[in-house]
């Protein structure tokens, strides 16, 4: 009997070893990484993997880009010129700084904060970025939030990576909403109206810009003419600047008369450690338009004695890739066209409903 019952007792053992030796040598299964296919602006595949959850981004427009389709829970690090804007980051640990702008990456710092992607616009330091970054499997993607050609491609590239595609076609039926109204009004026009428009800074007296510029483009697209549209960036020193800020002979101004002048300042760059979403006091603003408008020889120009010299921020100028811009530079061009367009209401959606903070205004003067 107690044979049999030990016998019995060796057997279920046997058993039990066999079993666990059977589940021991089945391979438990990977799971499977998921990723999205992107293409940036250079033309270049990406795998993007999937969530994205780390990501650091150079340049301003390209956090408010994120931040706008949704993506702004995995933004872990920016650059030194979009964070000292704290109050419209809220939230964001200022220790994460990646350097001090898009020209300017720290390497050290970018790696340490093991990003899955990196984000420069076209004009950063992104082919250098690559060569450093690629060794550390972090991925260099090249996206220009400030450019308004290539919009509807952008964003949904951004809502793709983020998996916020909804989030994106809304943000860029926001868009197309104000540039299609703008473009059947003013694409019908057979003469338009001229412009000149000032760049800002401290040293942004007599700078303008040219053909190839985003700000050329939000000209453009309000239907405007700029008077400085024929100088051919090529064929100049480049002590003159760049086509967002060339330096042109004052008295070319008066020989072109525009009908309207735009100045946007103050900008950044005149007002360290706020950033442009902090308005200008009307002071400012004030100051810089008889500064304008008592420039010699300006009182016989089109745009003084029509009350068409207006001063701007760069904040809203520069909203949803410059379409803020439009709509303001539109109606002052042609109230007329118009008369149900309202620029600030517009800034006030884009800046509540899409960036998530609170609306300040003031950012224009007339």
């Amino acid at each position: 009997m107690r044979r049999s019952i030990l016998v019995l007792v060796v057997a279920c053992l046997l058993v039990s070893v066999i079993t666990g030796c059977a589940k021991e040598a089945t391979p438990t299964p990977t799971p499977e990484k998921k990723t999205v296919t992107i293409i940036d602006e250079r033309g270049k595949q990406f795998e993007v993997p999937q969530p994205l959850e780390r990501v650091c981004i150079f340049n301003t427009f390209n956090v408010e880009l994120v931040r706008a389709v949704g993506g702004w829970q995995s933004v872990v690090g920016m650059d030194a010129n979009a964070a000292q804007d704290k109050a419209y980051w809220p939230g964001f640990d200022t220790s994460n700084i990646i350097g001090q702008s898009q020209t300017a990456p720290n390497y050290e710092k970018i790696v340490a904060l093991k990003p899955q992607v990196v984000i420069f616009p076209s004009n950063g330091a992104w082919a250098e970025a690559e060569q450093k970054l690629n060794p550390f499997g972090i991925e260099v993607i090249v996206i220009t939030g400030w450019a308004m050609d290539g919009f509807t491609e952008r964003v949904a590239t951004l809502g793709l990576m983020f998996g916020k595609t909804e989030k994106a076609q809304e943000l860029i039926g926001f868009y197309q909403k104000y540039t299609d109204l703008v473009q059947e009004k003013v694409g019908k026009l057979e003469k338009k109206r001229r412009v000149y428009y000032e760049s800002y800074g401290a040293t942004s007296d007599y700078k303008t810009c040219l053909v190839g510029s985003g700000w050329n483009d939000m000209l453009v697209l309000a239907g405007g003419t700029n008077i400085f549209s024929d100088i051919n960036i090529n064929e100049q020193p480049q002590a003159k600047g760049t086509v967002h800020a060339f330096e042109i002979d004052p008295e070319a101004i008066l020989v072109r008369n525009p009908q309207l002048v735009i100045k946007i300042e103050p900008g950044l760059q005149v007002r360290p450690g706020t950033g442009t979403s902090t308005p200008p006091s009307a002071d400012e603003m004030r100051a810089t338009w008889e500064r304008l408008v008592n420039r010699p020889g300006w009182t016989k120009l089109e745009a003084v004695k029509n009350d068409q010299v207006h001063v701007m921020s760069p904040f809203p100028a520069n909203a949803c890739s410059k379409m803020v811009g439009v709509c303001y530079l539109a109606k002052w061009l042609y109230p007329e066209l118009f008369p149900d367009l309202n620029p600030e209401a517009v800034m006030k959606e884009w800046i509540e409903k899409y960036q998530g903070v609170p609306y300040l205004g003031g950012y224009v003067y007339h």
